[in-house]
């Protein structure tokens, strides 16, 4: 059990430096080899990453008025339009099963924003 947990450890690094680096195919790799062992834990990693992206500055303050209300609405639909967008393509292009990561990601993010 220890092996199999520092053997996953080191993949999931080596899926966060590929991801940081743009490196689809290694990404790719990574992904099938850690599904095999415990997916959840890449899947809510790569979903953690996602959402962190979503909150740096998609809301900047507390809306004193209507109109900076609708402003950062607006803002923040935009930020989560430009995050499924950016996120997506790489789900499609890595994970063995897009769909149930894409579904988890809009899930998530429904269950924090809204």
């Amino acid at each position: 059990m220890k092996v199999s947990g520092e053997i996953e450890n080191r993949l999931l690094k080596e899926f966060e430096n590929a991801w940081q680096q743009d490196d689809i195919d290694t990404m790719k790799e990574c992904a099938v080899l850690l599904l095999e062992f415990e997916g959840g834990h890449l899947i809510a990693r790569f979903i953690s990453k996602c959402i962190g992206d979503l909150m740096t500055g998609s809301v900047n303050r507390s809306p004193e008025s209507l109109e900076q209300f609708n402003s950062e609405c607006s803002r923040l639909i935009d930020a989560i339009i430009d995050t499924c967008k950016r996120h997506f393509a790489v789900i499609v292009d890595v994970f063995p099963a897009p769909d149930k990561v894409g579904r988890f990601l809009l899930f998530t993010i429904a269950l924090l924003m809204f």
